[in-house]
C-alpha cells in the first residue's frame, strides 16, 4: 500500500449507513417489499396449492419521494410484481408517509393495503407473513427483535444494530428460532462478480498473501467490512488509529492484511498482485501491474432485485440465506471496531468488543 493512498475518515456506527431516503430503494440494496412468511402460513400455502407471501414494509425511506416511474425499477416494484408475494402492509411512524405509500402500493398492485404508524400493532394484527425492516438504525434493533418474537421472517440491512450487546440478543433469538429465515441485505454476496473474486482470493490465492485492502467507503462502513471479512474469511484483530490522519484507522486481520476505506474502487493487494472486483467484470493486476481481464462474466450486472428474489426463494424452498444473521454481527462489529479506535484515537482489540458483549 503506498503511503500516498487516500485515506477516508469513518464515522461512529450509529451515523454509518447514511441512506438518503432516496438512495435507499435506488440502490442495488433495495430492501424495500422484503419479507416472508412464517414457517406455519407458509407450510398452510403450501397445502393450498398457493404460496404468496403477505409481506409488511416497516419504514418507508426512500419510498414516498420517488417518482413512481422510478420506483417501479426498485425491489419494491419488483416485489409488487412478483406472482408469488403481495404487500400486505406498510408502516411508518410519520403518518402521511405510511399513507401515501400505502396509496402507491394499492396502485401496482391492485389490492388493499394495511397502513400502520406503530409496527407492534402491525405484528399483533398477525395480518402478515414477514417483515422488511428499513427504519433508521436508531431503532433496528427493536423492530428487528419485535419482528423475531412476532414469528416474522426478517429482511433487513446493516448495521445490524447499535452495539454488540444488541448484536448479541439477535444472535441469541434467531438461535431461538431456527426455523426463521434472517437475511441481511449484503448485496454484493449476491453478486457473482464478487462471489468469483472472492473465490479467487481465498481459495486459488490468485494474488498470494493477502497484504492490504482499500476498500471503498460508499455509504455504509459496514458493508465494507463484510467486504473484507468475506474475502479473507477472518474477523479483524483489532483497529488502530493513523497517526497524523484524525479519524482515520487500519484494521489488521489474523492473516496479514490491513485493511483501509479509500475513495476509489475496492481492491485486494497480495504478494502476487492485486485484484479489483468491479461490478460486471473482475480485474487482475499482476505485480508487474500489467492488466488483464479475468473470466469476465458477460452479462452479468448488478441486479437490484437478485438479493431480494433470493430470499423469496429460500423461504418457499426452506434454504440458508446467502447472508445470515453471523455475517452481519461480524460486519457490524467489525464497524463498531473501527469506530470506537477512530473516536478514541487509540488501539482497540476484537476482544474487546466480545468482553463489552458479555457484560
Amino acid at each position: 500500500m503506498r503511503k500516498s493512498d487516500t485515506i477516508l475518515t469513518i464515522p461512529a456506527p450509529d451515523d454509518s449507513p447514511r441512506w438518503s431516503r432516496r438512495g435507499f430503494l435506488l440502490t442495488g440494496a433495495s430492501l424495500a417489499g422484503a419479507a416472508i412468511a412464517a414457517p406455519g402460513l407458509l407450510e398452510a400455502a403450501r397445502n393450498s396449492g398457493t404460496e404468496r407471501i403477505r409481506v409488511a414494509w416497516i419504514g418507508s425511506r426512500a419510498s414516498v419521494r420517488a417518482p413512481a416511474p422510478l420506483l417501479r425499477e426498485t425491489a419494491l416494484g419488483g416485489a409488487v410484481s412478483n406472482s408469488k408475494v403481495e404487500i400486505a402492509a406498510v408502516c411508518d411512524a410519520d403518518a402521511l408517509r405510511s399513507a401515501d405509500l400505502q396509496k402507491r402500493v394499492e396502485l401496482w398492485s391492485g389490492r388493499k393495503v394495511a397502513a400502520f404508524t406503530d409496527h407492534r400493532r402491525l405484528l399483533a394484527s398477525k395480518s402478515v407473513d414477514a417483515v422488511v425492516c428499513a427504519v433508521p438504525v436508531d431503532r433496528r434493533f427493536e423492530v428487528s427483535r419485535d419482528c423475531i418474537n412476532a414469528g416474522a421472517h426478517l429482511y433487513v440491512t446493516l448495521p445490524l444494530a447499535r452495539n454488540a450487546r444488541e448484536l448479541k440478543e439477535l444472535v441469541t433469538l434467531q438461535e431461538k428460532h431456527p426455523r426463521l429465515k434472517i437475511q441481511l441485505d449484503l448485496e454484493l454476496r449476491s453478486n457473482r462478480e464478487y462471489e468469483k473474486a472472492a473465490r479467487l482470493v481465498r481459495e486459488d490465492r490468485i494474488v498470494g498473501d493477502l497484504l492490504a485492502c482499500e476498500c471503498q467507503r460508499r455509504d455504509n462502513i459496514s458493508m465494507c467490512c463484510d467486504i473484507a471479512n468475506w474475502f479473507t474469511g477472518e474477523r479483524p484483530e483489532r483497529a488502530r488509529p493513523v497517526p497524523g490522519s484524525p479519524g482515520a484507522v487500519i484494521l489488521e486481520y489474523p492473516c496479514g492484511m490491513e485493511l483501509r476505506f479509500a475513495d476509489a474502487p475496492t481492491r485486494f493487494v497480495g504478494s502476487a498482485g492485486e485484484i479489483t472486483p468491479a461490478t460486471g467484470n473482475i480485474v487482475y493486476r499482476s505485480a508487474s501491474f500489467k492488466s488483464a481481464r479475468v473470466e469476465k462474466l458477460e452479462g452479468e450486472t448488478l441486479d437490484p432485485h437478485r438479493p431480494l428474489q433470493s430470499f423469496f426463494d429460500t423461504i418457499i424452498d426452506d434454504l440458508s440465506p446467502f447472508a445470515t444473521i453471523y455475517h452481519g454481527r461480524d460486519a457490524t462489529l467489525t464497524a463498531l471496531l473501527a469506530g470506537e479506535a477512530a473516536r478514541e484515537g487509540r488501539e482497540v482489540t476484537w476482544k474487546e468488543l466480545e468482553e463489552k458483549r458479555d457484560s
